[in-house]
């Protein structure tokens, strides 16, 4: 059977309108959600019983950074802050960040961490992207509660720590 189309369809009607303006809502959502952090992909799976500085997925050396470690919502849960900086670094895995128990027992919703941070890369250095990292070290650290009002925040020191390694 042959159609008796030829040429460009023209949508005149109000229903084809429609349904093009809903194509391009829906392809500019998914243009959005493409700048959402990403894990890796060439340098592999993480794996967290691999520790950090000897994980096969890095992509570059490790580093130290001045800075404060939250909680937030979203993925990854666990993020650093650089001083002096809009950066922030991204925990990875999720759910079973590769951290110092210093650091992971610490920092709640409630509280931050901030000291000497030593990372390594997941994810290469991207503008206007979180960059992954695992945490090796927590060195000059102190546990800061936050308060609702922003007053009477409170430290207290804590001790310097390193991620334990697995037997493996």
């Amino acid at each position: 059977m042959k159609s008796h189309i030829s040429g460009p369809v023209r949508l005149t009607s109000t229903f084809g309108r429609l349904a093009m303006k809903k194509v391009t809502i829906v392809l500019i959502l998914l243009g959005a959600l493409g700048v959402a952090p990403k894990a890796p992909q060439s340098a592999g799976t993480i794996d967290p019983k691999d520790g950090c500085r000897s994980n096969a997925a890095l992509v570059g050396p490790c580093f130290e950074v001045q800075g404060r470690a939250f909680a937030s919502n979203g993925t990854p849960s666990l993020r650093i802050a650089i001083k002096d900086t809009k950066r922030v670094l991204g925990v990875l895995p999720s759910e079973n960040e590769i951290a110092p128990k210093c650091l992971r027992s610490e920092v709640t919703f409630k509280q931050d961490v901030i000291g000497r941070i030593t990372v390594c890369p997941f994810s290469p250095e991207k503008v206007g992207a979180m960059r992954m990292v695992c945490v090796e070290e927590v060195r000059d650290a102190a546990v800061r509660s936050i308060a609702p009002t922003g007053e009477n925040v409170r430290e207290r020191k804590i001790e310097d720590c390193q991620l334990q390694r697995s037997g493996r």
